[in-house]
């Protein structure tokens, strides 16, 4: 039934444990997977809609929905917060300069073989 719902677990010998996402998912009493709720936060009013949608036989949001909850963002908090927001915005912003230098640096190559190549002939 995991595998069916897509979640999947694994068993570690070594710490004999079994290794899992944490998640919680609502099922209709047709055995329909209705809602899933990823993490260990379910915040009541979502998670009371999603059990009535539930009872009623109906399903919750499409799976793009569960998608785009990564992309929602917030303010860094905690501790580490501050630094760990600091140090993906310098990755990403040192990810796109390598990505559009070595565009550059090819097309750079590229135009100076061809000049090479109309030299020769």
């Amino acid at each position: 039934m995991t595998e069916a719902a897509g979640f999947h677990f694994t068993y570690d010998p070594r710490s004999r444990q079994y290794a899992h996402p944490s998640g919680l998912l609502l099922v209709t009493p047709a055995g329909v997977i209705s809602s899933y709720f990823l993490g260990i936060d379910f915040p009541a009013p979502q998670f009371a809609a999603a059990l009535r949608r539930a009872g009623e036989n109906r399903t919750g949001g499409t799976v793009f929905s569960l998608l785009f909850i990564c992309f929602e963002g917030g303010s860094p908090q905690g501790r580490y917060g501050r630094l760990i927001w600091a140090g993906l915005t310098v990755s990403v912003a040192l990810t796109v300069a390598g990505v559009f230098g070595g565009i550059l640096w090819m097309l750079r190559g590229e135009r100076q073989a061809r000049a090479r190549m109309e030299g020769a002939a």
